[in-house]
């Protein structure tokens, strides 16, 4: 069987990506402000990131280890570098147009 790690990561970026766009246009209607739309767009992003990586753990190993308490929170410190800088480049983008069709 192959390598499919890499593959699973590029994956995640979409998947981050993607979430971050959607959540961005959910909270902006509700937090135009950028000090509480940016931690309300990440935390949901970041734990949605992390039940998707527990997700292909589990697929892949048909362990249950990813869903307990500890398992959750060692994806959670794995996921985070990732979903800050993609995340954060994705809402940074979203967010500089947002200001600009406000302005």
């Amino acid at each position: 069987m192959e390598n499919t790690s890499s593959i699973n990561e590029y994956l995640m970026w979409i998947v981050i990506i993607s979430l971050t766009i959607f959540f961005f246009n959910y909270f902006v209607k509700i937090f135009p402000d950028y000090k509480k739309l940016f931690p309300s767009v990440f935390v949901v992003v970041w734990i949605c990131a992390t039940i998707i990586t527990g997700c292909f753990e589990y697929f892949s190993s048909s362990s249950i280890y990813s869903f307990s308490f500890i398992g959750f929170a060692g994806l959670m410190a794995f996921r985070l570098p990732t979903t800050l800088i993609i995340g954060g480049i994705t809402f940074w983008i979203k967010y500089n147009k947002f200001q600009k069709k406000s302005n």
